[in-house]
Formats: structure tokens, C-alpha cells, sequence
């Protein structure tokens, strides 16, 4: 069983597009190649456009798509009814006023996010 998680973006409407990484999600992997080889909302957008990956960058199926959501509460709604085997969840947020920075944030669980750079 791998450590999953989830990596997603934050358009400026709201919308999130999510997908699953299946192994590695932990701080020390996956969030320290988000910030050292990610960490641009186009490099970001370009990670998750193939879809669900193994590993980070290592892609399940050609042509998979990213999960959406319409708000950041609908998502959440899922984090806590649906995705409760996933560990750790990834968000590159570009609006400062749903969070405080431009950036990576990162989730143990879905309750409480956190500025990734600050956790690593």
C-alpha cells in the first residue's frame, strides 16, 4: 500500500482540477518535487493535465483527466465523505483571497492546509 494523494490547481473562478497519485505522496517526496520542479501555475497545470499517476510525473493512462470541482467546499465535502484512504493532498492556489500566498499548500487529511515550502 503506498502513501496516496492528491495534487491539484486552483484557477482564479475557483475550480479545482484534481488528480490521484497513487504512491510517495509524502512531504519529503512529492511535496519537495512540487516546490523544487512545479512550482509555477503553468509547470503546475502541466502536471496535472495527464490525469492519475503512480508515482509523481509517471502517469496511469494516455489521456486520463483531472477530477473538477466547482468550489473549494465541494472538494472538501469530498476529502471527508469519499477520500479518506488519501494521506496527503496538494493545492497550487493563485488567489490570495481564498489563501494567504501564491503557491503550493499541502493538507495531512483535509483539515488544516499549510504553505507547503513552510512545512518541508
Amino acid at each position: 500500500m503506498g502513501t496516496r494523494s492528491h495534487i491539484g490547481v486552483v484557477n482564479s473562478k475557483g475550480v479545482i482540477d484534481v488528480v490521484h497519485c497513487q504512491y510517495d505522496g509524502y512531504l519529503s517526496f512529492t511535496g519537495k518535487r512540487l516546490i523544487d520542479s512545479h512550482n509555477s501555475l503553468l509547470l503546475a497545470k502541466q502536471l496535472i493535465k495527464g490525469g492519475d499517476m503512480t508515482v509523481l510525473g509517471a502517469y496511469f493512462e494516455k489521456g486520463g483527466k483531472p477530477m473538477k470541482y466547482s468550489t473549494i467546499h465541494a472538494y472538501r465535502r469530498d476529502i471527508e465523505n469519499c477520500f479518506t484512504d488519501i494521506e496527503y493532498f496538494y493545492l497550487y492556489v493563485i488567489d490570495k483571497k481564498m489563501m494567504c500566498k501564491r503557491g503550493w499548500w499541502v493538507s495531512k487529511g483535509g483539515v488544516e492546509w499549510k504553505f507547503l515550502s513552510n512545512e518541508l
